[in-house]
């Protein structure tokens, strides 16, 4: 492993924006059990942007509610202050993070789209699972990839020869990433996010979605989270919805596997549901993009 290599590309990764105060206030009371939902209003309704783009989102088909909603007030009473807090975070996460327009490279609408999936299907595994983190789960799902992106914007001439040997060969990204970089896209999204001062169990789901680590077995939370955003990932996948950066499907960690701990019969009734969902999902990626 070059240290020195992996010392230099951190150090770039410190270029990379903060979250703006909006986001950082938002991100705490997604983990504050103590909050209220007009602290949410509160928040959301100082922004005119975020406003508008919640409220547009939240009357869209996409939930489908036969009446209008027309004050954050309103919307939080409908969706809960939970929903309507992983809805503003995502929102105010995709704008912080605006990948570019070189479709042929990395295109961007295929790299949301597959987040948007995994951050759908985390949605429905943790409500069969009947979890109480399930709107965190969400914001789990829907930014697991950031170091891809962090890549594409500040480590350029890296990604680039990551593209490069994807085209040539048939291996995983990580694996690409790993000899190019001597590190991956799960690492410098944990790095970026803790710099952000995203919520822990956030941290740990981008770091570990990918690989099984001891530590998570003391943060149940944590490990629930990380299994069921790796399941989803691979479920998303196989629906061939959106793109992620390579076409290979990885194997199911068995220590996720039994941390799920779901039956057979509920896995096929989300896959039953998956392509539906998904489909839907195409109108709120356009209200987020």
């Amino acid at each position: 492993m070059d240290l020195e290599k992996i010392e230099k590309i951190l150090a770039r990764i410190d270029t990379v924006p903060t979250l703006s105060v909006v986001a950082t206030k938002l991100a705490t009371v997604l983990q504050d059990k103590k909050s209220s939902a007009q602290e949410v209003a509160n928040i959301i309704k100082n922004d005119q942007a975020l406003t508008s783009k919640v409220l547009k989102l939240v009357n869209s088909a996409y939930y489908g509610f036969s009446q209008k909603i027309s004050t954050i007030r309103h919307a939080t009473t409908i969706l809960g202050f939970n929903m309507l807090t992983s809805i503003a975070l995502s929102i105010t996460i995709f704008d912080t993070l605006k990948l570019g327009k070189e479709k042929e490279i990395f295109n961007p609408e295929e790299f949301w789209k597959h987040s948007i999936g995994v951050a759908i299907c985390s949605r429905l595994l943790a409500e069969k699972l009947l979890l109480k983190e399930s709107e965190t789960i969400f914001v789990a799902g829907l930014i697991h990839d950031i170091g891809k992106i962090i890549e594409e914007q500040y480590l350029r001439e890296e990604f680039l020869q990551i593209i490069e040997i994807l085209k040539q060969e048939k291996i995983s990204i990580l694996e690409a990433e790993k000899r190019v970089m001597g590190i991956d896209h799960t690492y410098i999204g944990s790095v970026v996010a803790n710099s952000w001062q995203l919520p822990p169990i956030l941290i740990d789901t981008i770091k570990f979605h990918h690989f099984y680590s001891p530590s998570l077995n003391s943060k149940p939370q944590h490990l629930i989270s990380t299994a069921i955003v790796h399941f989803a990932d691979i479920l998303v996948k196989t629906q061939l919805f959106g793109f992620s950066g390579d076409n290979i499907i990885p194997s199911l960690i068995k220590e996720y596997w039994l941390a799920l701990n779901i039956k057979k019969e509920e896995v096929e009734n989300i896959i039953k549901q998956l392509p539906d969902e998904l489909n839907k999902s195409l109108e709120m990626l356009d209200i987020i993009l």
